[in-house]
């Protein structure tokens, strides 16, 4: 990895000639397919970066000095955006999480002139080989012992702006949403799962759960068990940098768990992007932060930067455990799903096993004033509302002009706190926030408004939150009885099942080739890893649906020989309880067999033992690790941190550069081998088009 910094330094401080020869020397994915063409194709890649060393060597030399100087410099310094001098780590950091516009004119790299041959072979500049173990997955003790449970549910409060919750009380809220309502003293805006008739999305839920016992115990029950990198589930619209996990487990009744069974829970965030308007590409500082993770061999310091990047964040990115980044603003484009469309956020997932039988569930944050109203838009019509009513009635009671006219200016300012708290974040940086839950400025308003009226503020006006775990429809896994004729909505299904089943039958073929697209109204209300019951994760085709499904096959040539069988299979794979248990030893058709899982039902065991599925050859963790290589040195050979079309992703699964897609990827040995975009690509959502091919896995 120290050749990759000093290579991003030296690309930056040289000449065009130079860049020229380290973007030959990558690959050639950062030049223009109008220059191969230039450069008769038919050269040697090794002939063409010594032509391009001797033209730079010259001009370049003394710059080239001071490069290599500057890049040993760099090395012995610590990044400034890892070392923010913020002692307090569940203090409100000074970031703001916001959305920004999307999509600007594409940069055309200038085009590099005819150079002369000279056969001088040597090693691409531009390299990356992280260590899986350090950056993707991360299962050290010390590493660990930086994010008990305790201190990311106290986080999640403290950054909500809300004064009714504790982490404590949020931990427990969270597991009584799986028992049945106590309507003599259960508040009405806490979620229960008998909640309109034992369902969710429509669709039925286990009800009640013994895992709601631990309402009873605070968040010490748990504990972690491994930290993931999910860089290659951003998206190549740049929308968002990614998911980026911790997972707990918990202890057992004799150890402090509480109750007995097993139970694990997984906090999936996904980071905005500061710089949308850059694409994926301005997700580089999130990629290199892992990236220099495997060069760091002091196991404290590289907890000390993982502890800060999740609990403070980088330069310029909002921290990772972040209640925005869980659901309470906007909805998700993985898993979950909220309320706003327009910004994507993650979820948080349980894998319960308490009680008989193994369920898979999902939750996101929402914060909830004024005893049940969603904090939103339409909260502050409540607040105007609710203001004029009151002037109403004192107008009624033979006000003054002067007193009318004061009571006008707080319905104006009433209104207007809302807003104001919508900003909170903005004011919290500045330590503006005051513990109700609205800004100093809108109260110090209010407060002279009512003053000039000679009447007392209002005391419902101001609202008072709550953050609540609010449970969600298991996102991608569509509810089995779809698969029947029966269910009101399977005739919609069905239709849309079709139009994207080319996503379960790709050219090329391959475990981590298979995706699916599935819209959340089908979304079931959990996932049930264990067959036999009406919710489980196995999916057979009606008659009619099967027929549907056969003729779609051979419509579209079926180039991988699947049956209808194999349609179903892969269906039950791309869930959450088939990836997690139901579809061991599967066979998908095409010579593909769904893995064994080892261990059982999860992906990670309370000894942070990993699955099969992430450690074999060929398997989730290799192909996220080469997802992050192919990623740096594409960056490198571009050398542009903000270009929002540079990136791709070929039919292989290679991220390269977009200006290649033309003539085809490098294969890295400096050829060009045709591999266009996957024709699937056109089949998903763009926030599913993502480095790693999809955001099922």
């Amino acid at each position: 990895m120290k050749s990759f910094r000093n290579n991003m330094l030296v690309a930056r401080l040289l000449g065009g000639a130079l860049i020229a020869s380290l973007a030959l020397g990558c690959g050639a994915e950062g030049l223009e397919s109008e220059t191969l063409a230039e450069l008769e194709g038919n050269l040697k890649v090794s002939q063409i970066i010594g032509a391009a060393q001797e033209v730079a060597k010259a001009s370049a030399s003394d710059a080239g000095k001071r490069a290599d100087d500057s890049a040993d410099k760099a090395e012995k310094k610590v990044r400034p955006d890892a070392q923010k001098a913020n002692p307090m780590k569940k203090g409100a950091p000074n970031v703001t999480v916001q959305a920004g516009p999307q999509g600007t004119p594409v940069k055309v790299s200038p085009a590099i002139g005819p150079v002369a041959v000279n056969p001088v072979p040597i090693a691409p500049p531009c390299t990356s080989d992280v260590d899986i173990d350090k950056s993707l997955v991360v299962t050290d003790a010390e590493a660990l012992s930086r994010f008990p449970l305790q201190d990311v549910m106290d986080q999640l409060v403290s950054l909500a702006n809300v004064s009714n919750t504790t982490g404590t009380s949020l931990f427990q809220q969270w597991w009584s949403a799986q028992r049945e309502r106590d309507n003599t003293t259960d508040p009405a805006h806490f979620p229960f799962c008998d909640d309109n008739g034992s369902t969710l999305n429509g669709y039925p839920i286990d009800c009640p759960r013994a895992e709601s016992e631990l309402e009873n115990f605070d968040p010490e029950t748990h504990f972690p068990v491994a930290l993931f990198n999910r860089f290659d589930m951003a998206p190549l619209d740049g929308s968002h940098c990614g998911e980026y996990r911790v997972v707990y487990a918990k202890h057992t009744a004799q150890n402090g768990g509480g109750v007995g069974g097993r139970n694990f829970a997984i906090f999936e965030a996904i980071l905005p992007n500061p710089n949308p308007e850059c694409g994926v590409a301005g997700c580089l500082p999130v990629a290199e932060f892992w990236a220099e993770l495997t060069d760091e061999n002091d196991p404290v310091v590289r907890a000390n930067k993982l502890e800060d990047f999740y609990f403070n964040g980088l330069a310029d990115f909002s921290p990772v455990i972040h209640p925005a980044n869980y659901g309470m603003i906007g909805s998700s484009s993985g898993y979950g799903g909220g309320k706003n469309e327009d910004t994507p956020t993650g979820q948080i997932r349980t894998n319960q096993f308490v009680q008989f039988k193994w369920t898979l569930r999902e939750f996101q944050l929402e914060r909830v004033c004024m005893g049940g109203g969603i904090m939103d838009a339409d909260m502050a019509d409540l607040m105007e509302a609710d203001a004029e009513a009151s002037m109403d009635a004192d107008t009624d009671s033979d006000m003054t002009d002067e007193e009318a006219e004061a009571e006008e200016m707080a319905t104006a300012d009433m209104a207007d706190f809302m807003d104001e708290d919508a900003e909170a974040e903005e004011d919290d940086k500045e330590g503006k926030t005051d513990a109700a839950g609205g800004t100093a400025a809108s109260k110090q308003k209010l407060s002279s408004a009512t003053q000039a009226s000679g009447k007392k503020a209002v005391a419902p006006s101001v609202p008072v939150c709550e953050l609540v775990m609010m449970p969600r429809p298991v996102a991608g896994s569509p509810f089995i009885e779809l698969w029947d004729d029966n269910h009101a909505n399977s005739s919609s299904y069905q239709g849309d099942f079709l139009m994207q089943l080319g996503l379960l039958n790709p050219t090329p073929d391959g475990l981590l080739k298979i995706g699916m697209s599935v819209f959340p109204e089908y979304w079931a209300a959990e996932g049930v890893s264990q067959g036999g019951f009406s919710n489980s994760s196995e999916y057979n085709a009606s008659t009619n649906f099967a027929t549907q499904i056969a003729a779609e096959l051979a419509n579209s040539g079926n180039p991988n020989g699947l049956t209808v069988q194999h349609i179903a299979e892969r269906t039950n794979a791309m869930t959450c309880a088939g990836c997690h248990q139901a579809s061991s030893f599967k066979d998908l058709g095409n010579g593909v067999t769904w893995p064994g899982q080892n261990p059982s039902f999860v992906h990670t065991d309370e000894n942070s033992n990993l699955s099969t599925l992430l450690t074999m050859p060929g398997g989730f963790l290799e192909h996220r690790k080469n997802v992050l290589d192919d990623f740096l040195v594409t960056m490198c050979v571009l050398n542009d941190p903000c270009d929002p079309n540079a990136i791709a992703v070929t039919s292989d699964g290679q991220v390269v550069a977009q200006s290649k897609m033309a003539t085809g990827p490098s294969n890295g040995q400096g050829d060009a081998a045709a591999a266009p975009l996957q024709p699937k690509e056109s089949l998903l959502p763009q926030s599913e088009q993502t480095l790693g091919g999809s955001t099922i896995h």
